[in-house]
């Protein structure tokens, strides 16, 4: 699967890596893991997510479409620091719409072009 996460409860940090041609499902199946793990009690309010979107190569044929669905199926709490970081001018884009689509009261995140940047976000994160 294009999307890959790395649970690091040390840190209370999910480290999602989305690489290569990605579709709706591909992101359907992250969000559900996620969900899952919310309902299993093995995520909660205080964990953090780090998304990096460099090696994306595509996305399926309607991005908006999909950055829609994402945001209504988004199971993170607001009170959940997460960063999106794309290098790719487009991916990063893409990443902008999902942010300014998300109700900033019930869904936080930012957008950076690197992943220093995500670090200092997430202030207690180091290179990954």
């Amino acid at each position: 699967m294009p999307a890959t996460y790395t649970l690091m409860p040390e840190r209370k940090l999910v480290y999602t890596k989305v690489y290569g041609p990605v579709n709706e499902k591909d992101f359907m199946s992250h969000v559900d893991s996620m969900t899952g793990y919310f309902h299993q009690n093995h995520l909660d309010e205080t964990w953090r997510q780090l998304i990096f979107l460099d090696e994306v190569a595509y996305v399926g044929k309607d991005a908006v479409s999909l950055i829609r669905q994402l945001v209504l199926l988004n199971p993170w709490p607001v009170t959940c620091k997460r960063v999106i970081a794309s290098k790719n001018k487009y991916f990063f884009g893409l990443a902008r719409i999902y942010q300014q689509l998300a109700d900033p009261e019930h869904q936080g995140v930012e957008v950076v072009s690197t992943l220093e940047a995500a670090e200092i976000i997430l202030s207690d994160l180091k290179a990954i």
